[in-house]
C-alpha cells in the first residue's frame, strides 16, 4: 500500500513539477541496466524523427526541435530546442546534436557524415536501421531472461492456488477422523 501511494505521489509530481520531470528523466539514463535501453530508444525516436521531417523539407532547427519532443524524453527535449537556437545562429547541425549528452556517442558521427556528403536524412535513415536492429536484440536478450521468471512466478501461483484448496480438505478430512 505504501509503495502504491509512494508511485501515486511521484506520478502527480512529475506532471506537476517540471523540474523534478527533467530531473527524473536523467535519472533515467543513468540506471544499470534500463539506462542503456532508454537511451538506444530515445536515440532511435529522435534520428527517425529527424530524417522523417529534414525529407520533408523542414528546416534543421525547426527538425531539431521536432525530434527532441519525438524522442519521449523531457531532458532531450529541453536540450534540442536550446540546440535548434544554436543552430539557428550558424553552429553545425553535427555540433549541436553532440551537445545534446544521451545523443552524444554515435549520433553525432552519423549527422557529421551525412554533411559532408550532403545526405543527412539518409545516414539517419541508416544509422535509425542500426539503432532498430540493436533495440530489437536488447529487447529478445531481455525477454528471454524474463521468460523464465515469468515461469517461476506463475507456478508459484498455482502452487499457491492448489494449497489453499487442498489444505482444507486436509483440515476437513482429519476433523472427521476424529
Amino acid at each position: 500500500l505504501a509503495a502504491l501511494l509512494a508511485a501515486g505521489a511521484g506520478r502527480r509530481r512529475l506532471r506537476r513539477d517540471p523540474r523534478f520531470r527533467l530531473a527524473w528523466d536523467r535519472f533515467r539514463f543513468r540506471l544499470p541496466v534500463v539506462g542503456a535501453g532508454y537511451r538506444l530508444l530515445v536515440n532511435l525516436r529522435f534520428a527517425r524523427t529527424l530524417a522523417m521531417v529534414l525529407r520533408g523539407g523542414v528546416s534543421a532547427e525547426e527538425g531539431l526541435a521536432l525530434a527532441g519532443r519525438a524522442s519521449g524524453s523531457p531532458w532531450v527535449e529541453q536540450r534540442s530546442e536550446e540546440e535548434g537556437e544554436a543552430v539557428r545562429h550558424g553552429s553545425a547541425l553535427s555540433d549541436a546534436v553532440a551537445r545534446i549528452a544521451p545523443l552524444a556517442p554515435h549520433l553525432p558521427s552519423w549527422i557529421q557524415t551525412g554533411e559532408a556528403a550532403g545526405a543527412v536524412a539518409e545516414m539517419l535513415d541508416h544509422a535509425a536501421a542500426r539503432l532498430q536492429r540493436q533495440w530489437n536484440q536488447r529487447l529478445a536478450r531481455v525477454l528471454s531472461l524474463l521468460e523464465p521468471a515469468l515461469i517461476v512466478l506463475v507456478g508459484g501461483m498455482v502452487f499457491a492456488v492448489v494449497l489453499a484448496i487442498v489444505l482444507p480438505l486436509l483440515r476437513l478430512n482429519q476433523g472427521l477422523l476424529t
